[in-house]
């Protein structure tokens, strides 16, 4: 049957392309060769009829990327359908990318850039700049990122700390963000949303008994009310947060089946990531075609506590009746040591589907696993390790080939905190992208404030930075003028509103240099407006604001130890800037220039600079959930305690987390745990806090060993086997 798919293949690859016009000679050998790559696994799930939804079944390092863009290739190239009726959603900007770069080497530009590729949270923000009033928003609305939403719900939880407090309940804004979250991220429409908060609030009111349950209503109530106080206030300032995003796109498909036409097969990278408003959305989108393709690893589902239902594969089967599964079964990253060991480990769980591997690279060396009396000797060992590794092999092994991968922020730092002391150079994975930098952020916030006069976060990162005697509390206090006038933050700063707003402004207290600074910042945005309102582009905007705010040299004032760097990084947003501008130029795009590129960098925080690349040569640092899609020659996870694996979440997705974390290795695994004294011992004996999850690994003497691998001779030869490198 396979050799008959192959053959199958070969001919179709060359046949007309979807636009009717013969490819070129080279399109053909480059999709033609990238197909006869395929092993017979990944052919199946390519040549998959387009009509009968898809489960591709991707465990790790299985070439689920390569899959993805060779079927998207080939429903184009054979199957004839258009490349702007294809829509490929993925959860990261550099998923996305990496889809694009593949598509273009296999269709070439034109057809690739017509196709819809891009993350989903980009995908709804463009149909909802383009159709804002179908869902009754302003068409200036903005984009509420994670950081400024966390900071409103932290002001709005304030004046329930009091009654929080006396009946000792202990929660914080951190707490509350994730509760505003995952309501929206549990619920499929807005509708179920407002639901939901009614429910609470009237189960509070209800005559209730004392103790626990008290203080369970009581807590509820007050989340309820701050996220009604949440959703109200970004209503009023014209924004939208991230989960807003999905719920309104998924309004806008279900008002209109129309919307949803064009889409005649939709891709969905990453599925097991997706929650249940995510899923509606995408439900929503093809519910009129029914042509879908998903791929994702249930056993790689580490989200749920972001709200990301595993579950979701099985839905798609009951909403799509026909759907069938392909699973990629051959690993093309990690060694049969290395996968042996991580199915111990997820194997335990025997309820879920099961997505095991065979590894294409050999056997190679048997995992590491050590325990020590502290987490100081862990990290001495894991540092001397790495030394000597390098050493041994005489330069094969860099710094930037090792991993050591943690489970929380606080073991990170701790990490980072050894090998900084030990004078081993580091990179820590923090997830923290180019758009979050200060430098960036405070231009950005003078344009969001031009596209949006409401939005009172801008407004207040603009005007203090450079600084101009304006502090937080003045800022308050003309941002409550704002509210209680029903006016824009813009409005008041500039007196351009009504007579009692007028009045209201002159009864704060503001030193004169503080008003002479006050003038000064609405004449630099009234400047910014006008230029937009002529055509300017973002680039030149971004001009003015470096040379009329003395951008350099306010760098350099305050960040004498980097203002360099962060100058390279002011000069990158321009960059950006340009080459969005070159986008717009060759795309029709509905709303402002200067809207879509706010919203390109919101959604773009993942995106890196060269600097956070490979450029340097240092050790990665990361929580595990930040290394999910990362791979590293030598990975090494420490702390593999009881009290980290599990830890207080669900103990299903602790163990995928601590999977994902292994199957990161290519050639080289090390698992270390420290031993504690017992509480229960009275003698104070030392007894072993090991992760439960390596339980299946200890009693199989094959899955571990506690040698380090020598990487001589033999052992350095086979090394460089397994990476694919030039021994030494």
């Amino acid at each position: 049957m396979l050799i008959i798919l192959r053959s199958t293949m070969n001919r179709m690859s060359l046949r007309r392309g979807a636009s009717g016009s013969r490819p070129t000679a080279r399109r053909k050998s480059n999709l033609s060769t990238f197909l006869r790559d395929l092993n017979d696994s990944q052919i199946r799930a390519v040549l998959h009829p387009p009509d009968i939804p898809l489960q591709i079944l991707a465990g790790p390092g299985t070439g689920k990327t390569t899959v993805l863009t060779a079927r998207i290739a080939f429903l184009i190239s054979h199957h004839k359908i258009l490349p702007h009726r294809i829509c490929a959603l993925a959860f990261s900007n550099k998923a996305a990318d990496d889809m694009r770069i593949r598509l273009t080497e296999l269709l070439g530009e034109r057809s690739a850039r017509l196709i819809k590729i891009g993350t989903i949270h980009s995908f709804c923000a463009a149909y909802l700049r383009k159709y804002a009033a179908y869902v009754r928003l302003n068409a200036s609305w903005a984009i509420c990122d994670e950081e400024e939403s966390r900071r409103r719900i932290k002001a709005l939880l304030q004046p329930h700390k009091e009654l929080l407090k006396s009946h000792n309940i202990k929660t914080n804004s951190i707490d509350i963000s994730q509760a505003v979250s995952s309501l929206k991220e549990r619920c499929t429409s807005l509708e179920e949303v407002a639901r939901c908060l009614d429910n609470a609030i009237r189960l509070a009111n209800l005559d209730e008994n004392t103790g626990t349950e008290s203080r369970r209503r009581i807590l509820g109530s007050v989340k309820a009310e701050v996220h009604r106080e949440y959703d109200t206030k970004l209503q009023s300032a014209n924004l939208l947060d991230f989960s807003d995003l999905i719920l309104y796109a998924a309004k806008l498909f279900a008002s209109n089946q129309s919307f949803g036409l064009w889409c005649q097969h939709l891709v969905v990278d990453e599925f097991q990531d997706t929650d249940n408003a995510q899923y509606e959305l995408m439900r929503q989108l093809v519910t009129m075609n029914r042509c879908i393709t998903v791929a994702g690893d249930p056993d790689q589902a580490i989200y749920g506590w972001r709200s990301a239902n595993v579950k979701n594969f099985r839905k798609m089967e009951k909403d799509f009746p026909l759907t069938q599964r392909v699973h990629l079964d051959k690993n093309y990253r990690s060694t049969g040591s290395i996968l042996a060991t991580s199915r111990a480990i997820i194997s335990q769980d025997k309820t879920r589907i099961s997505t095991d591997v065979i590894a294409v690279k050999p056997w190679g060396f048997t995992p590491v696993l050590l325990s020590f009396a502290h987490p100081k000797d862990e990290l001495q060992f894991l540092v001397s390790e790495i030394q000597r590794l390098r050493e041994a092999s005489n330069g094969m092994l860099r710094f930037r080939d090792f991993a050591v991968l943690v489970r929380t922020k606080m073991q990170r730092d701790f990490v980072e905190h050894m090998l900084q002391k030990e004078l081993i150079p580091n990179r820590v994975n923090k997830g923290f992208g180019f758009f979050g930098r200060q430098e960036v952020k405070i231009l950005l916030a003078y344009l969001e404030l031009v596209e949006n006069e409401s939005d009172e976060d801008a407004f207040s990162t603009a005007v203090q930075h450079p600084a101009r005697g304006i502090g937080s509390a003045t800022i308050s206090k003309i941002c409550s003028v704002a509210q209680r006038c029903r006016r824009s933050v813009l409005q008041i700063a500039e007196h351009n509103s009504s007579a009692q707003a007028a009045e209201e402004l002159e009864t704060i207290t503001m030193h004169q240099p503080a008003r002479r600074g006050l003038a000064e910042f609405t004449s630099i945005i009234q400047n910014l407006r006008k230029m937009k309102r002529e055509g300017c582009s973002v680039f030149r905007m971004l001009s003015y604001l470096k040379v009329e705010l003395h951008f350099e040299e306010y760098l350099q004032r305050n960040y004498e130890d980097d203002w360099q760097r962060r100058v390279r990084h002011v000069e990158g947003l321009m960059v950006y800037a340009q080459d969005l501008e070159a986008k717009i130029a060759n795309e029709q795009l509905t709303g402002s220039p200067l809207q879509y590129f706010l919203h390109t960098c919101k959604l773009g925080n993942d995106a890196k600079t060269s600097e956070d690349q490979d450029d340097f040569d240092s050790v990665i640092i990361s929580t595990c959930h930040a290394a999910k899609g990362l791979e590293w020659p030598v990975v090494m996870i420490p702390f593999v305690t009881q009290s980290s694996y599990p830890g207080i979440f669900n103990k299903k997705e602790e163990r995928r987390v601590l999977y994902v974390a292994c199957t990161r290795a290519k050639a080289l695994l090390y698992l270390t745990f420290s031993s504690t004294p017992s509480a229960d011992s009275e003698d104070g004996d030392t007894v072993y806090k090991c992760s439960e999850f390596l339980s299946d690994v200890i009693s199989n003497e094959s899955l571990h060993t506690t040698q380090v691998p020598s990487i001589t001779g033999i052992d350095l030869s086979a090394l460089a086997n397994i990476l694919e490198r030039t021994p030494p």
